[in-house]
C-alpha cells in the first residue's frame, strides 16, 4: 500500500508532466499588473509590485525651505514617508484636495516615499505587459518619468517608472531655490 505523501507527490509529478504539454498563449506569461492613478486629468499605472499601500491625504510635516510641491513628512503607522504632490511637481499646479485624492506609498530601498495624486483608478491589467514605445504627447516632465504604457479599454496608459522618478535630480531636489 502507499503511503499518502508517495501519492501526492505522484499527482504533483503527473500536473507538472501535463502543464508542459500545455500551449498556453504569450500573453498569458507576461501579463502585467499594475495601479492607475489620475494626475491633472492624465491616467497613468505603475506597477502594482511598487505599491505599498493607498491612504487617504493625511497631515503632513512640512520642512523648511522646501519646494512647494513637498508637503513634508508623514507618520504612516510609525514609519515616515515624504510625501510629494506629484501633479505640482510635473506641472506647477497643485493637486485640486477633494473626496478622491490619495496618496500612493511606495518604497525605495530603505525609504517610504508618498505621491499625491488626483485620484485612484484602480486595478489595471496589460494582458501584452508594458509596451516600449512611450508616448510622444506627455506634457510637461512627464515623458521623463515613464517607461513604456499599456493598453486599457482602448486607451494607452503611460507607466510610471518609480525607480527613474526617484533618482531624478527634479524629484531629488525637494531644498527650495529661493532661500
Amino acid at each position: 500500500m502507499t503511503d499518502v505523501f508517495t501519492l501526492l507527490k505522484s499527482y504533483d509529478l503527473r500536473c507538472e508532466q501535463m502543464a508542459r504539454n500545455l500551449d498556453l498563449p504569450v500573453s498569458a506569461q507576461e501579463e502585467w499588473r499594475g495601479l492607475g492613478f489620475k494626475v491633472s486629468n492624465i491616467e497613468m499605472a505603475i506597477g502594482i509590485d511598487a505599491v505599498v499601500e493607498i491612504i487617504d491625504y493625511c497631515d503632513t510635516r512640512k520642512l523648511p525651505n522646501t519646494v512647494s510641491w513637498f508637503h513634508g513628512v508623514a507618520n504612516v503607522r510609525g514609519t515616515l514617508a515624504a510625501i510629494s504632490d506629484f501633479r505640482e511637481m510635473l506641472f506647477s499646479e497643485p493637486c485640486a484636495m477633494g473626496a478622491s485624492t490619495r496618496i500612493i506609498l511606495l518604497r525605495t530601498g530603505g525609504t517610504m516615499i508618498g505621491l499625491l495624486v488626483d485620484e485612484v483608478t484602480g486595478i489595471r491589467n496589460s494582458p501584452n505587459g508594458v509596451l516600449d514605445e512611450v508616448i510622444g504627447h506627455l506634457k510637461g516632465d512627464l515623458a521623463s518619468f515613464v517607461k513604456g504604457c499599456i493598453r486599457h479599454d482602448r486607451m494607452f496608459l503611460p507607466v510610471l517608472d518609480y525607480e527613474r522618478l526617484v533618482s531624478n535630480p527634479l524629484f531629488l531636489s525637494v531644498q527650495s531655490k529661493t532661500n
